[in-house]
C-alpha cells in the first residue's frame, strides 16, 4: 500500500486539524472474517525518516500494499488499504487498486471490488476475475463503473493511474493521501514475459533449498535472530519425490511468482522517479507493507473436480504460466520458502500468516538512518496513529465532527523509528487477533496460538516468538501460570469484540467453498436450467416413442 500525503502549506489542515479514520472493530461473526493483524519488522531501508520536516509538512504519505509475504526480490505482496479524511475537505485522498471489502460508495479513485462472500483476487491483464471463485470484479472508479483498456497490466495500470490522480490535484497544494493496493502477489500469479523469463532456472533446486537460504538471508539481514529455529510443515511435500514434469511445473510457477513482484518494484520505481519529477519526493512518508503470509493454495493441487475446472477454464500448460488466460498459483512447498523461516501461511494464525515486511521511510529527513531494522513489536492498528503524529495531527479519541466513532486504538509507532525505543508496546499489554476460528493473543515476547484444521487441531499452544518466532517450542506446561493467563486475557478480547466460536466441524476451505457452490456454481447450473429441462424432456419423448415403436 503506498500512502501519500501532500501539503505545501504550513499546516496541514485548517480549523481543528482533525482526520477521520474509519476503523472496524473485529465483530467477527460465524463465517466472517475480523481485522487482521500482525507482527511486523520495521525497516528504514536506504530511505532516510518518518519525521516532521522543520520548515514545511510532508506533502505526501505513500501507501504501497502488496498481496503476501515479501522477504526477498522474488518472493509476494498483496493488497488492503485504509483512509484518512478530513472534516473540513482540505485533503485529497486517492484510492487505488484491488479491495476485499465494499468500495463502491468510495467517490475518490479506481477501484476493483471482489464478490463480497466468495472474492479472491483478479485478473493482472484483462478485465476478469478469478473464474473458480466468482462471477465478476467490479471495477469502479469514483463510485461508478469503470471502464477498463482492453488490454493492460495491473501494475501498471495502477500506478498509471495514482500518477494521473496525484498531478490533477498537484496545483491544489492540499494534503493528499494515496493508496496503491497491488494486486500482486495473488494468485492467479501474472507478469510481463521479460520478467517471468529472467528467473528462469532460478528455482530449480525446489522449495527445501530455497526456504533454508531465505533464512540464512534474514538472518544474515538482522530480520531474525540467529539460529532461529524452523520446522518442515507436513503440506510442503519433498521436492525429490516429484517427477521432472512436475518440477518444471513447480519451479515455472515460482518464476511467474518472482516475475510478478518484480514488476510491481518496477512500477513503485516508477512511481518514485515521478515524485522526484514533480519536487514531491523527500517531502513525502513511504510506507510499504504486505496484509498476510503467503498462499498456499492451488487450484491445481484440489482435487479432481478444481483442477478439471481449472483447466477448463484456463490454459494451464506448463508453458503458458503467468502468461494471459492462465491461473497459476505458488503452491504450499514455495509458499514455505517465501515465509521461511516462519510456520504456516496465509489464513492460519501461525508467524507465516500474520507476520510480515514494513518498510516506512520519509527521504527528505536524516532522523532514521537507512538500513536500520526495528524488531519491536507493531500491529497494523498503530499505522494511523502513526503517520497522523507525523503530520502533527491530534488523533481523534472517540469523537470526530461532533459524532461518537471508533476510538483508535494503535499505538505512535515513530519512537521506534527514530530509534529512541526499541518498542512502543507494553510488556503487560494484550493484544488480541482471530480470523475464521483461528485466534492469537500477543502479550509482550509471547503469542498465545490456537489453529483450527486443516491449520491445526484447535489446541491452545504458546510460544517465545522473540527467541521462537518459528514457533517450534511450546511452553504451555513449561509455562502452566502465563499459559492460563493469556487465555483469561483472549477470552476477555473476544468478548469485548464480540467473537463468536466456529460451528462444530467448521474449517475455513470447506467454508470458502461453500460460499463459491452459493454463489456462483449454483446460480450458473440456474441459468442452464431451460436448456436441461428441454433435453430431459427430449430424451422423455424419444424413449417414450422407442418404446411404443417396441411394442408394435
Amino acid at each position: 500500500v503506498l500512502l501519500f500525503f501532500a501539503n505545501h502549506q504550513k499546516k496541514l489542515l485548517q480549523k481543528d486539524g482533525k482526520f477521520a479514520i474509519p476503523k472496524k472493530k473485529s465483530d467477527t461473526i460465524r463465517y466472517s472474517i475480523s481485522e487482521f493483524s500482525s507482527r511486523k519488522k520495521i525497516v528504514s531501508h536506504s530511505f532516510k525518516a518518518l519525521y516532521r520536516l522543520p520548515t514545511k509538512l510532508l506533502a505526501a504519505v505513500l501507501l504501497v500494499a502488496t498481496s503476501g509475504t515479501l522477504f526477498a526480490a522474488d518472493s509476494a505482496v498483496k493488497p488492503s488499504g485504509f483512509g484518512l479524511v478530513s472534516a473540513d475537505g482540505q485533503s485529497t485522498v486517492n484510492l487505488y487498486g484491488q479491495f476485499h471489502f465494499d468500495m463502491r460508495s468510495v467517490d475518490n479513485g479506481l477501484n476493483v471490488v471482489n464478490d463480497k462472500d466468495a472474492g479472491s483476487g483478479a485478473d493482472n491483464f484483462e478485465d476478469k476475475p478469478n473464474l473458480l471463485i466468482y462471477d465478476h470484479t467490479e471495477w469502479s472508479e469514483d463510485g461508478k463503473p469503470a471502464k477498463l483498456p482492453a488490454r493492460f497490466y495491473s501494475s501498471t495500470l495502477i500506478v498509471d493511474r495514482m500518477i494521473r490522480y496525484i498531478d490533477s490535484g498537484n496545483a491544489s497544494g492540499k494534503p493528499f493521501l494515496a493508496s496503491v493496493n497491488f494486486i500482486a502477489n495473488h494468485t492467479p500469479l501474472q507478469a510481463p514475459d521479460a520478467d517471468i523469463a529472467a528467473y528462469a532456472g532460478r528455482y530449480t533446486a525446489g522449495w527445501t533449498a530455497l526456504r533454508n537460504q531465505r533464512r540464512a538471508a534474514v538472518i544474515a539481514k538482522g530480520m531474525m535472530p540467529a539460529g532461529v529455529a524452523m520446522v518442515t510443515m507436513n503440506t510442503s511435500g519433498d521436492w525429490s519425490q516429484l517427477s521432472p514434469q512436475e518440477r518444471q511445473q513447480r519451479a515455472g510457477a515460482m518464476a511467474a511468482y518472482a516475475g510478478m513482484a518484480t514488476a510491481m518494484d518496477r512500477e513503485i520505481g516508477r512511481l518514485v522517479a515521478h515524485l522526484k519529477a514533480i519536487g514531491e519526493y523527500e517531502n513525502s512518508i513511504f510506507v510499504f507493507l504486505s496484509d498476510n503470509g503467503a498462499e498456499a493454495t492451488d487450484p491445481m493441487a484440489m482435487g479432481a473436480f478444481a483442477r478439471w475446472n481449472a483447466n477448463h477454464l484456463y490454459d494451464q500448460s506448463i508453458a503458458r504460466q503467468g502468461r494471459p488466460g492462465s491461473l497459476t498459483a505458488q503452491g504450499a512447498g514455495f509458499a514455505s520458502a517465501s515465509v521461511s523461516p516462519l510456520r504456516g501461511y496465509k489464513f492460519s494464525a501461525s508467524e507465516g500468516g500474520l507476520r510480515v515486511p514494513m518498510i516506512m521511510a520519509w527521504p527528505g529527513n536524516p532522523a532514521i538512518k537507512g538500513g536500520r531494522v526495528a524488531t519491536g513489536f507493531a500491529h497494523v492498528t498503530d499505522m494511523p496513529p502513526t503517520l497522523l503524529a507525523l503530520a502533527g495531527v491530534t488523533p481523534q479519541q472517540g469523537v470526530f465532527a461532533g459524532r461518537l466513532v471508533e476510538p483508535m486504538i494503535g499505538l505512535n509507532l515513530s519512537p521506534m523509528l527514530t530509534g529512541s525505543t526499541p518498542s512502543v508496546h507494553p510488556a503487560d499489554k494484550p493484544l488480541g487477533y482471530e480470523l475464521s476460528g483461528n485466534a492469537v493473543l500477543f502479550k509482550g515476547d509471547y503469542k498465545l496460538v490456537k489453529n483450527l484444521p486443516p491449520y491445526g487441531d484447535a489446541r491452545w499452544r504458546l510460544y517465545n516468538i522473540s527467541a521462537d518466532p518459528g514457533e517450534t517450542d511450546d511452553l504451555s506446561r513449561a509455562d502452566p501460570e502465563r499459559f492460563a493467563v493469556m487465555q483469561s486475557d483472549y477470552a476477555a478480547f473476544a468478548k469485548a469484540n464480540q467473537v463468536l466460536p466456529m460451528p462444530e466441524g467448521y474449517t475455513a476451505p470447506d467454508q470458502i467453498f461453500a460460499n463459491a457452490l452459493r454463489t456462483l456454481l449454483i446460480p450458473r447450473l440456474l441459468e442452464l436450467w431451460p436448456a436441461g429441462a428441454i433435453l430431459v424432456i427430449a430424451l422423455a419423448t424419444l424413449i417414450q416413442w422407442r418404446r411404443r415403436r417396441a411394442t408394435r
